[in-house]
């Protein structure tokens, strides 16, 4: 391939013969798009590589730190979300190599040395992937930790439980939040177990059968903070699709859980049961129907995860009947495994907000109708008291019959996981072990690693600052989602609606937050792009927004009374009079102008405070 080709994007793997435009829109796809969610993945396993290149010698000394520098780059316009591949570039690996050579001429073409796209997509999947469970697991244990909140809120209150959809037995608010938690908790090991087969490095397998360079591929493994990696080369391409596979099978029983939560909450909201009452904000109306309140959110969240659900069968089927070594099959599974993080993320996230806002009905047994759930305490009672079991059965059944039966509607279960007893502390345990074992602040250094250079970098510009006699620029170095972050934070504390949160995003930092289909995203002052919320985190969300927004207008301010701050006040006055240090500079400044002043004057006299 010559320069002028590489410059202007002609496929790594073209030679004399060129393919048709037709076949190219059809061999790939949607890849371009798809690609966008890897492009970070493919600069830290870039980075990684040519590391390790240079520790065996195909990287010369003086090319290291160019490239990583070039890397570098590339990687932070990735993060912020302005990365892009170009008309007639194939995928993400193309477009990083094209930008290197473009800058770096000759020397951007070595970073392939060792590897093939096969093991670069295998290792991009990884990261991703592995990225990705972090955030699921993050996000099931924040609903995790509503349900259990709202199964002590209300674990004295009794609900029908039902067999058959028929009234069965007693049952609590306690028990019904409480069991949606510890099915997020087992979940949460099958989860665990998928995090450990994806955490392994695929990186040196090549096209599937290694390669003749003495690749170092335990330094790849440790720099990407993986576990270990895949042994063998061949196996290491068999995983593909078996990964997503194992992945997709986590996914879908945690959707399973939050699908089957859904249905109950839809059911127990209506008119028909009554049992629940959801926010007013996650339902809408009917256009006919003046009185409609539906359960739309809860009814899309029981859709999508349903749809989570059938992601297993929809991998399986296009991996099923391949045997080993790679295949252009395995392309397709990315359209279907790449955004089904992002669908159960969103599912996950409004849930929980839901979840939190939900209110019980505490008068449910008023309602007659639900007597005879209380037979089964009836008959063990008069078991306890020497009546055989089964004539205890008989008699009460026909006491029912005979419209005789009278409830007693106190229940004492004491034993462990009953009405009584929940064991949610012990449930919470488990959840907490689980989540502990997946090491995430391991994995954590991976990312830093790729960052470090950039504060390295800072280090020594302010080193040179310092020396000169000027101050440092900043301290700590951060990307422009670490900025953005820090902005988004400082002001979302201190909102209390969405339009007060906007204007002050705007006012202080020039960012603009736009809504679109549920999701935030910020536009950085001088920048041109939006970067989306599920970027920057959790707390950048919609739903968690939201949630922070609503309980800060219910914070109540604090106030103080006008005596106690003029007795401060003239404590800070009688303290400086005696040339003490005062700390109260920036208190004095929140209250009472007039005296405010008289103070601030006192501490510039005595050189107690700076207020220039």
């Amino acid at each position: 391939m010559n320069n002028e080709n590489t410059l202007h994007g002609a496929k790594l793997w073209e030679k004399s013969v060129h393919v048709t435009e037709e076949i190219d829109r059809f061999t790939v796809g949607h890849d371009r798009e798809l690609d966008l969610y890897l492009a970070k993945y493919d600069v830290l396993g870039s980075m990684a590589h040519v590391t390790m290149l240079h520790s065996i010698g195909l990287i010369a000394d003086e090319e290291l730190p160019v490239l990583l520098r070039e890397l570098r780059a590339i990687y932070q316009v990735a993060e912020s979300g302005d990365f892009v591949i170009e008309d007639g570039i194939e995928d993400v690996h193309s477009q990083v190599e094209l930008m290197l050579t473009r800058k770096l001429g000759d020397m951007g073409k070595k970073i392939h040395s060792g590897r093939s796209r096969n093991d670069q997509v295998l290792v991009d999947l990884k990261l991703f992937t592995r990225d990705k469970i972090r955030e699921v697991a993050e996000a099931v244990r924040d609903l995790f930790a509503e349900l259990q909140q709202q199964s002590e809120r209300y674990k004295n209150v009794l609900m029908p439980g039902y067999t058959h959809l028929q009234v069965a037995m007693p049952s609590s608010f306690g028990l019904w939040f409480g069991a949606y938690a510890e099915s997020l908790a087992d979940d949460m090991l099958l989860l665990e177990a998928a995090y450990r087969m994806t955490n392994r490095n695929p990186l040196g397998s090549a096209a599937g059968y290694g390669s003749s360079f003495p690749l170092n591929r335990t330094m790849t493994t440790e720099l990407l903070g993986f576990d270990s990696m895949d042994y063998n080369v061949v196996y290491a391409q068999m995983g593909r699709g078996k990964n997503e596979r194992n992945v997709a099978f986590a996914l879908a029983g945690i959707a399973g859980t939050v699908a089957k939560l859904a249905f109950d909450a839809c059911m127990f909201n209506s008119q028909n049961f009554g049992f629940v009452r959801l926010p007013d904000e996650c339902t809408t109306g009917s256009s006919i129907m003046p009185h409609k309140k539906n359960p739309d959110v809860f009814e899309l969240i029981r859709a999508r995860c349903n749809k989570l659900q059938a992601l297993p069968t929809q991998v399986v089927m296009i991996m099923n009947n391949l045997p080993c070594g790679y295949f252009r099959d395995l392309q397709e599974i990315k359209e279907v495994f790449l955004p089904a993080f992002d669908q159960l993320l969103s599912c996950l996230r409004m849930a929980t907000y839901i979840v939190a806002r939900m209110r019980v009905n505490e008068h449910i047994l008023d309602d007659a109708r639900y007597d005879l759930m209380f037979s089964v305490e009836e008959v063990n009672r008069l078991a306890s008291e020497g009546m055989p079991f089964r004539d205890a059965y008989k008699k009460v059944g026909l006491d029912i019959e005979a419209h005789q039966f009278t409830p007693n509607k106190e229940i004492h279960h004491t034993h462990e996981g009953s009405i009584g007893n929940l064991c949610n502390d012990r449930i919470a345990a488990l959840m907490q072990a689980t989540y502990a074992r997946f090491g995430f602040e391991r994995v954590s250094e991976a990312e830093y690693w790729a960052r470090r250079r950039g504060q390295q970098k800072l280090d020594l510009a302010n080193a040179a600052l310092t020396a000169a006699g000027q101050p440092p620029r900043q301290k700590k170095f951060e990307t422009v989602k670490d900025t953005l972050r820090r902005q988004i934070s400082s002001v979302l504390y201190r909102a209390t609606s969405f339009e007060d949160f906007s204007a002050k995003l705007m006012q202080q930092y020039g960012i603009t937050v736009k809504e679109s289909r549920g999701q935030l995203s910020y536009l950085p002052a001088g920048r041109t792009k939006f970067i989306r919320a599920k970027h920057l985190g959790d707390k950048f969300d919609k739903a968690e927004v939201l949630a922070t927004l609503t309980a800060n207008a219910a914070r109540k301010p604090k106030v103080q009374s006008k005596t106690t701050n003029l007795a401060k006040l003239i404590d800070i006055q009688a303290k400086m009079a005696e040339g003490k240090t005062v700390g109260y500079e920036k208190w004095a400044k929140k209250f009472n102008r007039k005296e405010a002043a008289r103070t601030v004057i006192l501490l510039k006299e005595k050189g107690l405070g700076n207020y220039d």
